[in-house]
């Protein structure tokens, strides 16, 4: 038992030695432009909002290579765009900090919201990256679809659960983790956070 221990650490310093200077490289280099949706600094408040509720939402980017920065939100539910002009609002450690702050109005809906800016004097959009789970995003060079950005919820605060299902048990069966009916849409090890 000793052996497989000392193997497994062995193994443990090995691998953090092999990624260590990956890691260092990653945090040495940081990206032009930068939001992420489940840091109160990019977000606030995070998480699903009442109706009228207003959402503060940051973008982070190297200081002086964008300009033009605007916040793109679209209603889900209505189709609706709203585009709003971010300000700079501070520059700190080489980086400079433009905001907006999104009105989620007074009915249900998932507003998905996007940037569309100038960065070093070409037009690019920053939006959720592949795998759309929210966190961090990724530029494009062209306009991603409506729905690549990242969700805002919006709910009735009046509204209460029905008694018949305060104290349920709900089970959700998901057929698609039984049968690999398409191995071509198999995630690859990018999106390793998918299990099948």
């Amino acid at each position: 038992m000793t052996r497989v221990r000392l193997l497994l650490c062995g193994l443990f310093l090995l691998l953090a030695g092999l990624l260590a200077p990956q890691m260092a490289f990653a945090q040495d280099d940081p990206p032009a432009v930068f939001h992420n949706s489940r840091d109160d600094a990019f977000r606030s408040p995070g998480g699903a909002q009442p109706f009228g509720s207003r959402v503060t939402l940051r973008l982070r980017a190297v200081a002086d290579t964008v300009s033009d920065v605007r916040l793109v939100a679209t209603n889900l539910a209505t189709d609706a765009v709203v585009t709003l002009p971010m300000q700079q609002v501070a520059t700190a450690e080489g980086a400079d900090w433009w905001e907006a702050t999104l009105a989620v109005g007074d009915a249900p809906a998932v507003w998905n919201y996007q940037f569309q800016l100038t960065l070093d004097g070409a037009p690019a959009f920053y939006a959720d990256d592949a795998r759309k789970d929210g966190g961090a995003g990724e530029l494009y060079a062209a306009p991603p679809p409506a729905d690549q950005g990242w969700d805002i919820y919006v709910y009735d605060p009046a509204f209460t659960v029905p008694n018949w299902a305060q104290h349920a048990v709900i089970y959700q069966i998901f057929p698609d983790r039984f049968r690999n009916g398409d191995p071509s849409n198999d995630p690859t090890d990018e999106l390793s956070l998918i299990h099948i």
